[in-house]
């Protein structure tokens, strides 16, 4: 993987996820190294921060749940990640632990019970893309993923595998992609309507303006004492037009060969038309 270029300092953690080959689903797994952050703070933290307080002013529930019984489980998370970055701190306020966390960085935080099947037990996410964090409280691992394309039989074993084995004080990190016509970082399924409007009005000409490349820089940590796994997403975008040629030829490759099923989970399917096309002039 590469890192995008002509951006900022922080993006050095965010990888771009293509490398020209062809589309292939894989998990695309690395150890986070000892001098690498579990957390990263970007120039956009204030604004970031600011949007996050007000969608939980505005309607918590849609972006924050928690299960009757994980507080001890949100406390070890609020332990772990002060340890990691020991400039968080703990907020006196009637806000779950796992809440108050996620209010002071730029990532959204999801808990999952330690064993198999990994039930998901709280989540502070804010920016997700595509769903919502209400409609997974409380689900199997396998359950959350069940709208993923051909999971059950690519990546179910192997994601199972790694969540069940991960080691303590061995945390691991992925990268997740995709093209959005919205700029907007909340764009859970509430949104739908909007972002489908946003889709129709995409053409050849402002795909580079309109469009976004949009990335999820993913963690996975085994908390110590109680074994839950910590899940940390950080998403990052950029509209189209500010990324480099040579990214935008891998993008290319990788949405002339991934399957349409796929397509339509990322929501590509609604604007793809003209984003190829617009990928074609590019390359011209």
């Amino acid at each position: 993987m590469n890192t995008l270029m002509n951006l900022n300092d922080s993006d050095h953690w965010f990888p771009f996820p293509l490398d020209g080959s062809s589309f292939e689903m894989v998990l695309g797994i690395h150890v986070l190294r000892e001098q690498e952050p579990l957390l990263v703070a970007t120039e956009s933290r204030t604004r970031e921060l600011q949007i996050k307080q007000a969608q939980a002013t505005e309607s918590l529930d849609d972006y924050f749940q928690a299960s009757a019984d994980s507080q001890s489980a949100q406390l070890r998370a609020v332990r772990y990640l002060q340890t990691k970055h020991p400039e968080l701190v703990s907020v006196a306020d009637d806000r779950p632990p796992l809440l108050s966390i996620a209010m002071q960085i730029q990532e959204d935080l999801v808990l999952l019970d330690g064993e198999s099947p990994h039930r998901l037990l709280a989540g502070a996410v804010f920016f997700p893309s595509g769903w919502s964090i209400a409609d997974k409280i409380g689900r199997s691992l396998q359950e959350t993923h069940s709208v993923v394309p051909r999971f059950e039989q690519t990546l179910e074993r192997q994601t199972d595998r790694l969540v069940t084995h991960l080691k303590l004080g061995r945390p691991v990190w992925r990268m997740n992609w995709g093209v959005r016509p919205s700029g907007q970082l909340d764009q859970s399924p509430k949104w739908s309507a909007m972002i489908a409007e946003s889709a129709k009005q995409i053409d050849a000409n402002n795909a580079g303006a309109k469009c976004y490349f949009r990335v999820e820089r993913q963690t996975l940590s085994r908390l110590p004492d109680g074994g839950e796994i910590l899940f940390t997403i950080h998403t990052r975008q950029w509209p189209l037009a500010s990324i480099g040629a040579l990214q935008l030829k891998c993008l290319h490759q990788a949405l002339r060969t991934c399957p349409e099923e796929t397509l339509m989970y990322k929501g590509i399917t609604a604007f793809y038309d003209p984003l190829i096309r617009f990928l074609d002039q590019t390359q011209a």
